[in-house]
């Protein structure tokens, strides 16, 4: 776990009453310069405004982020994966994401009263081909690889690339109450398409609990208040009537029909105000 926040940095830094008020709560420690006492790399954050002691870091496998001013301008901070400018604004969850994204651990997205929603992981994956067992899951959606080594090499690309890249994707929906995966839900950009796309699908034995509109309720939440989308869109198979109405309840608005490939579609799209 995060166990360090260590700011390495020639500028002097802001105040953080934000993230020193959170550090305090989750008992992390948070330095202006290097400590004294010794400290894991594994378990520290270093934040640096120096193109050497960046290079430095990642050299030694530290996990680092990058504070971008007006005086490093001129700094080659290419070999960094993640920077920020207004560090000002950093707080701890944005902080231990950036840690986790070097661990290679899942992003905790949002809770429901009933269920975590999460990013996945390769160990998930026996508990997804579960998922879509049921013949009511794969009736109106495409199933998994019937290769599992085919399925677990796209979900490895997919962890690196996607969560990465767009920050979203496609997440597990996992009971609270035994931690069981019940399912998947996320967002997604379709080729030829502007607008993110929600996806969803849960289980056959935990289908009819309601589990789909209390998850996808909080996904439409977390695009608004996180991602800032303005409009969400929904392809659903005009005979799955259970998704339809669910659109509906959830406020999406039916567009139209479009063709993709072979399959017919019905758009809806929900208008985030």
């Amino acid at each position: 776990m995060l166990k360090y926040i260590i700011f390495v940095t020639e500028e002097k830094v802001p105040e953080l009453k934000v993230l020193e008020t959170q550090c305090k709560e989750k008992e992390v420690g948070l330095f202006m310069s290097l400590p004294e006492e010794e400290t894991l790399i594994s378990e520290t954050l270093y934040i640096t405004d120096h193109e050497e002691i960046c290079r430095q870091l990642l050299e030694e496998k530290a996990n680092v982020l990058v504070w971008l001013h007006g005086n490093n301008r001129n700094m080659n901070f290419s070999m960094a994966p993640y920077a920020m400018e207004n560090i000002e604004e950093l707080d701890f969850v944005y902080a231990e994401r950036i840690w986790q994204r070097f661990q290679n651990l899942p992003w905790m997205i949002a809770e429901t009263e009933r269920c975590f929603i999460r990013e996945m992981t390769e160990d998930d994956l026996d508990a997804v081909y579960k998922v879509y067992e049921g013949e009511s899951v794969t009736k109106y959606m495409e199933g998994l690889y019937e290769d599992y080594q085919e399925e677990l090499e796209y979900t490895r690309s997919y962890i690196q690339n996607a969560y990465r890249f767009w920050g979203y994707g496609t997440w597990i929906i996992e009971s609270k109450t035994d931690h069981k995966v019940i399912g998947r839900i996320g967002f997604n950009l379709r080729d030829g398409y502007e607008e993110p796309e929600i996806g969803f699908v849960i289980m056959e034995e935990e289908q009819q609990k309601g589990y789909a509109y209390e998850c996808c309720i909080k996904a439409l939440q977390v695009g608004k208040e996180e991602y800032e989308f303005e409009k969400i869109q929904a392809l659903v198979k005009e005979g799955n009537i259970s998704s339809i109405n669910l659109c509906y309840k959830l406020g999406f608005q039916l567009m139209g029909k479009i063709r993709e490939g072979r399959e017919e579609y019905l758009r809806f799209f929900y208008t985030i105000s």
